[in-house]
């Protein structure tokens, strides 16, 4: 009965780690792929965050263009994603207020909206009477 009770315990901890390892793989195999695949001309986003078009590329080191007429050379391991252009869409940009803006007035009087502003019971010193 323990070796029963043993294997079933192992089999719950063994099987999701088995799992995961199996996905991290695949996911590393992709990453790989990715960083082998860049060529001069794509655009990339590094894993330190840089924005950088690739200018000339050799066995394991990149040579990047971060701003015009600024270079940096990097390991291809540095690749976290190519950078996909799109298109606007036709008709404008979705979410966009457009002139419907135009019709909202660009000031708003909302002192007296606070409740800090309303009237209180308090003692005014000034009036030495309650309100």
């Amino acid at each position: 009965m323990e070796i029963v009770f043993l294997i079933l315990i192992l089999g719950i901890f063994m099987i999701p780690s088995l799992l995961m390892a199996r996905q991290q793989k695949k996911r590393q195999s992709e990453v790989v792929a990715l960083q082998n695949s860049v060529q001069p001309g794509d655009q990339i986003v590094t894993v330190s965050g840089f924005h950088a078009t690739i200018v000339d590329t050799h066995d394991s080191v990149l040579t990047l263009e971060l701003a015009p007429g600024v270079h940096a050379t990097m390991e291809r391991a540095g690749v976290m994603r190519k950078v996909e252009e799109v298109e606007p869409p036709a008709g404008g940009v979705p979410g966009s207020a457009g002139d419907e803006w135009d019709n909202y007035p660009t000031e708003v009087d909302d002192r007296n909206q606070h409740p800090e502003n309303f009237p209180s019971d308090r003692f005014d010193p000034d009036n030495d009477e309650k309100r």
